[in-house]
């Protein structure tokens, strides 16, 4: 399957033509399909536990829905394990929670938000250094 932004196509017409994949299509739920994907940037598909803070369950609904499991990991937060597509676009959301969210597993995905933070990092070191 292929994600693309028709927003920034031309000349865009409709076909007669069967569609390829149908039968795989309709095998996707696309309420849980936009729920693990950042921004239509796709990924490999990981089961990630997260903690936050109690104060941000409303934030957790609202992306991931109100049929995620919030377990609790203390009196002051809960985690939850969730599908995502693992991307630079979800770390970005991490990212953008600050200190709000902790990616707890799997190792993979930690190492890949640490190597993120030391890319981005090492940008701001040495700004004339940009590639």
């Amino acid at each position: 399957m292929r994600v693309y932004r028709i927003d920034h196509m031309e000349g865009v017409e409709v076909e007669e033509a069967e569609a390829e994949g149908l039968e795989e299509f309709k095998k996707i739920k696309l309420s849980d399909y936009t729920k693990q994907t950042f921004g239509m940037y796709s990924g490999e598909l990981q089961s990630v536990t997260m903690r936050f803070p109690n104060n941000m369950v409303g934030t957790v609904l609202d992306r991931f829905g109100r049929e995620v499991t919030l377990m609790k990991a203390d009196d002051r937060h809960f985690r939850i394990t969730v599908p995502i597509a693992v991307s630079p676009q979800f770390y970005g959301w991490v990212f953008g929670l600050k200190n709000m969210v902790t990616i707890e597993s799997p190792q993979s995905v930690v190492d890949g938000m640490k190597e993120m933070l030391a890319a981005v990092e090492k940008r701001y070191e040495d700004p004339k250094g940009l590639q």
